[in-house]
């Protein structure tokens, strides 16, 4: 299954019908994922699910109708157990960014929570999910593909936001502290805190 977010309103793809209240379309090769992309973003539907016979053959063509952006971040806890979030745009997110040409992802996810939160000493301790979600830039939709890491640092310094990418503050959270701002956050956010839990369970 694959699940990417048009402004936090899924579009599912699976190869299971979805028992919910979600748009339910059959895959074909004449679908219209434009059609299906805009009318989220419009906000005429909360949820679509595409149901595929072969989901690995309906992503690539998801995939291959938009631009792509590979990028990486990170979970990190320190040797309080909590955990580093930035604020931007008014939600709190988690670091990432865009991988650079000739960059493995677990070094991309390294250096850009080091760069948005000026915290080092950083060790990827396991992967978590790969998230999907898609936005309009110049007039062209763009799909990100995020792949997370949780990670473990003994750093005690202070926190630097990266300010040139719009980030207001850098903060660690306490257990109870980053569940309540699962309440101002991205779905594609909840739903790698969501994997986080299930994995630690």
């Amino acid at each position: 299954m694959y699940e990417v977010f048009i402004n936090n309103s899924p579009l599912v793809l699976t190869e299971n019908h979805m028992d919910d209240n979600s748009i339910k379309i059959t895959y074909s090769d004449t679908i219209n994922w434009m059609e299906l992309v805009s009318s989220l973003e419009r906000g005429e539907h909360e949820k679509i699910s595409v149901i595929c016979a072969n989901v690995e053959v309906a992503w690539q063509s998801f995939s291959h109708s938009f631009r792509k952006i590979i990028a990486a971040g990170g979970l990190v806890r320190n040797i309080n157990n909590e955990f580093l979030l930035i604020f931007r745009n008014q939600k709190w997110d988690l670091p990432k960014g865009k991988l650079e040409e000739n960059e493995s992802i677990k070094a991309c996810s390294i250096r850009e929570v080091e760069e948005e939160c000026g915290v080092n000493g950083l060790k990827i301790s396991f992967p978590l999910n790969t998230s999907y979600h898609m936005y309009i830039e110049n007039d062209c939709w763009i799909l990100k593909e995020t792949y997370w890491f949780v990670m473990d640092t003994s750093f005690v310094g202070d926190l630097v936001a990266q300010q040139e990418e719009g980030i207001q503050f850098v903060e660690w959270k306490s257990p109870s502290e980053l569940e309540e701002c699962l309440s101002n956050t991205y779905s594609n956010i909840q739903k790698v805190l969501q994997n986080y839990y299930m994995l630690t369970a």
